[in-house]
């Protein structure tokens, strides 16, 4: 899926958030996960899946 600027530039922040929160309560930050991000942020994955599979290497 290509993604329009804006749109690429709210997953980059929403990933920075996110990445912000895992560093700030001192978690990791795995191989699985950076993909995860990356995977979303080029369009790979939409909003709905990248929380799901979050959700999943959280209860890993």
């Amino acid at each position: 899926m290509k993604l329009s600027d804006a749109e690429k530039n709210n997953r980059l922040l929403e990933v920075f958030l996110k990445k912000s929160d895992r560093e700030y309560y001192d978690l990791e930050i795995t191989e699985d996960h950076q993909k995860l991000y990356d995977q979303y942020v080029s369009g790979d994955l939409n909003k709905q899946d990248f929380d799901e599979y979050l959700k999943k290497l959280a209860h890993n």
